[in-house]
């Protein structure tokens, strides 16, 4: 809410100096840069241009589009906690109602869940330093520009019960891993013992959990 109607100045949940945002391991938006750009853009900073140029698009117009697409809004929601403060990891659902338009395209009403995994540092005020998203950005435009048949009409998705990326034991061992990994000393020197680079091996780790058994993408159903 704070990062949509409110200023920086005025935003009272974030650590201003030291505030982080990274969307999928990609590119790290500082206390300056991720109020400029936007929510929306830096969530789908990972994504191939193709898909979304978060160069092109600004705080406006990406958010004017997903107001186009979902009139009644857009909510979010925390489903489950893994880890307390000061890292905080949890799994969470993103979903709304696409009665609206979409870069041309018209919704028909259906419901369209996001669901996703995260991790919030907060400081010694219990104010966040940074906040970690995990998510499947393209499934979600795909359905949106017509691309997919959206599958969630019939209450499908992580939220109802069902697994995503390996299911919520997955997740949860994923940031449970994330957690552990605190010396960075340590990771250089295993690495370089190995001969893979830090961020191979991050994105090994993250294809590791995503092609487990039974899993499949939450708008398309298609096995991920």
């Amino acid at each position: 809410m704070e990062a949509t109607h409110k200023e920086f100045y005025q935003w009272n949940t974030v650590d201003q100096c030291e505030y982080e945002a990274c969307s999928n391991g990609g590119k790290v938006f500082n206390s300056e840069e991720a109020p400029w750009v936007g929510n929306y853009n830096w969530l789908l900073s990972s994504c191939e241009p193709d898909a979304w140029d978060s160069t092109k698009e600004t705080f406006e117009s990406s958010h004017g589009k997903f107001r186009y697409a979902f009139p009644e809004g857009f909510p979010f929601e925390v489903l489950q906690v893994f880890s307390g403060p000061p890292k905080v990891s949890f799994t969470w659902r993103h979903w709304a109602v696409f009665s609206g338009e979409f870069e041309g395209n018209q919704g028909t009403g259906e419901t369209i869940n996001m669901t996703g995994f995260g991790v919030v540092l907060l400081n010694d005020d219990m104010k966040a330093k940074r906040i970690d998203i995990y998510f499947d950005p393209t499934s979600f435009l795909n359905v949106l520009r017509g691309k997919a048949i959206c599958r969630d009409g019939i209450d499908r998705g992580v939220a109802f019960g069902e697994s995503i990326a390996g299911g919520l034991d997955a997740a949860a061992r994923m940031m449970a891993a994330i957690e552990s990994d605190d010396d960075e000393d340590s990771d250089e020197d295993e690495t370089n013992r190995k001969g893979t680079s830090p961020s191979k091996l991050a994105k090994d780790e993250r294809k590791s959990v995503a092609g487990l058994s039974g899993s499949r993408c939450p708008f398309s159903g298609a096995p991920l």
